[in-house]
């Protein structure tokens, strides 16, 4: 209790801070009471050994921000003010707050610079009228995917082919590529119809 008091009185400050904010969360509060503990400590070559300043500080933090989270829902009509504050003032807020819940992650300047690299993107992807929903899927299920793909692999000594001899992993591949046909097909239909609506429009125009 002596070396968990000051960092727990750091993380609920800290969690309420965020908690207060709309749409911040105790997952922020909890990476970014880390860091701060991670910083002002002086034994912070233990954190991650079993530190317990880097446990209750961070549980702290995500208590406080899951209980003062409430006060944003009796606020509600100040939240919506905000809708009037002008663009060239929240925008800059957004970013900061952005940059500090990123940064807080893993500590490391390079993670800001990625995700502004996928913001870029993501307003590449808005102009091009692409679905965000598989990206975000990639993102949650690509890493899972990945580790079985190596597990499998090392099972089968490293043949492939095991994909395909196995009747449950052919079964899922063959579900697969049935789904996909059955949800292209009537995109592939519509587009073989507008050609032929097409050919049979310049063609009247010619006879005429």
């Amino acid at each position: 209790m002596k070396a968990s008091w000051n960092p727990m009185m750091r993380g609920t400050a800290l969690g309420a801070f965020f908690g207060i904010l709309p749409g911040a969360g105790p997952t922020i509060a909890s990476f970014s009471a880390y860091t701060l503990e991670k910083k002002v400590s002086k034994n912070s070559a233990n954190f991650g050994k079993g530190a317990i300043e880097g446990v209750a500080s961070p549980e702290a933090a995500n208590n406080s921000a899951s209980q003062c989270e409430f006060i944003p829902t009796p606020l509600i009509g100040l939240s919506v003010k905000l809708l009037t504050v002008p663009y060239r003032l929240l925008f800059p807020a957004i970013m900061v707050f952005m940059a500090i819940g990123v940064y807080s992650v893993n500590n490391n300047p390079f993670d800001v610079h990625l995700a502004l690299l996928f913001g870029v993107l993501g307003c590449v992807f808005i102009k091009l009228k692409c679905e965000p929903a598989p990206l975000i899927l990639a993102v949650v299920l690509g890493p899972l995917m990945e580790e079985n793909l190596r597990h499998a692999l090392l099972i089968s000594r490293g043949d492939a082919s095991v994909f395909v001899t196995r009747p449950i992993s052919a079964g899922f591949l063959i579900a697969t590529v049935l789904l996909l046909l059955v949800m292209s097909l009537p995109a592939m239909r519509r587009k073989r119809e507008d050609v032929l609506e097409e050919v049979g429009g310049e063609g009247a125009i010619a006879r005429t």
